[in-house]
């Protein structure tokens, strides 16, 4: 072998354990791992009972879910029913989460594993704090970058490290955390089937108030009273406006009081076929293209219906037909303003013209 290739052959030696060296002094875990199998929070398991807030913090933002008397809300949605399930998942997810092997405890090697402080400038952890009623810190938990793959395919693990400590471990589940407040809620307003509507009244902030009706039974079309001489209803858009509550789902909410809003552009009353009554005004904020709608609701029973003796029979109709009590619907309206998709809200505001088939030649002369 030349010297020159010799050279040449040395140098590509010594790079090569450069990075070797490298590698092992910057890698996520310690040359030696310590395995174990040990609960992460051995203490929550008997103090469940106790959670009454559940606080999560990433670098953009805090979210603070509270128990109430009514379930849980949360604070940053204008005080909006949690999803139960979400709940369900971090508080249970943390109680059972064992912890399998020992990474690193050098807190410059932290945010490779995502578990730097959450305060840190482009931090990727998040901090999850479990309070009960009286503000006790119950658990404190930082949750970081997930381990795919740890029990074969779909099954993965989590980096995680009680917030007093900088040792990060591997931990045998992941916890489905929120990032944003709507993640914590069920996005569906309401949910009125098409054919439990009997009434709709349009008022499209105009004397033109167009009223459909039916008959009780849904296999019937709807009708439009006062139908001016010589036009049709088109039967296609009075049951898009029927089914405009079928699965009214929100894009963004706000408490009403902090959220300046025009006039109504419209308002409408859809009367079901056992009386509820939803009454519906819609905002329009802003034009174009960033338009924003905005829909404020009241549930209330008709007088028919706040007169009628409730059944006694819990396995009843009446009793068990979901979201159709007026009571805990405007629990849920009361106070509050909901951003929906401008293709349902408009339907709210069609004046009795938009109702009607197009007019024909002979029509129109």
């Amino acid at each position: 072998m030349s010297p020159r290739a010799f050279l040449v052959l040395l140098c590509a030696s010594v790079a090569s354990l450069g990075l070797a060296t490298w590698a092992v002094a910057t890698r996520d875990v310690p040359v030696a791992t310590l395995a174990v199998d040990r609960p992460l929070l051995p203490d929550l398991a008997h103090k469940l009972d106790r959670v009454a807030e559940i606080t999560v913090r990433t670098a953009e933002r805090s979210m603070t879910a509270r128990r109430t008397a009514d379930g849980w809300v949360l604070a940053e949605a204008a005080d909006y029913p949690v999803d139960p399930e979400q709940v369900r998942g971090i508080v249970l997810g943390l109680a059972e989460m064992r912890l399998l092997e020992a990474r690193t405890d050098r807190p410059e090697r932290l945010s490779r594993l995502e578990l730097e402080p959450v305060d840190g400038q482009g931090a990727k952890s998040r901090l999850v704090t479990l309070r009960d009623g009286e503000g006790k810190v119950l658990a404190e938990v930082v949750l970081g970058k997930r381990r795919f793959g740890l029990y074969g395919p779909g099954k993965a693990g989590m980096y995680v490290r009680l917030a007093d400590s900088h040792q990060a471990w591997l931990a045998d589940r992941a916890i489905e955390v929120p990032d944003e407040p709507l993640d914590w809620l069920d996005r569906k307003i309401l949910e009125l089937p098409e054919d439990e509507v009997a009434e709709v009244v349009l008022q499209p902030g105009t004397a033109d108030v167009a009223t459909l009706q039916r008959a009780q039974e849904p296999s019937k079309e709807f009708t439009l009273l006062e139908l001016p001489e010589g036009r049709r209803l088109d039967a296609d858009k009075a049951k898009r406006v029927a089914s405009a509550f079928a699965t009214l789902s929100m894009t963004d909410i706000a408490q009403s009081a902090s959220k300046s809003l025009p006039d109504p552009v419209g308002r409408a009353v859809f009367r079901t076929r056992d009386g509820t009554e939803i009454a519906v005004a819609v905002s329009k904020l802003g034009e174009g293209d960033e338009a924003e709608w905005w829909l404020a609701l009241e549930a209330r029973a008709s007088a028919a219906q706040a007169s009628a003796t409730p059944s006694s029979d819990p396995g009843s109709a009446a009793a068990t037909k979901p979201g159709l009590d007026p009571q805990a619907l405007q629990k849920r309206f009361a106070g509050r303003v909901f951003k929906v998709s401008r293709y349902v809200a408009e339907r709210f505001s069609w004046k009795r013209e938009d109702l009607l088939e197009p007019a024909t030649a002979k029509e129109g002369s």
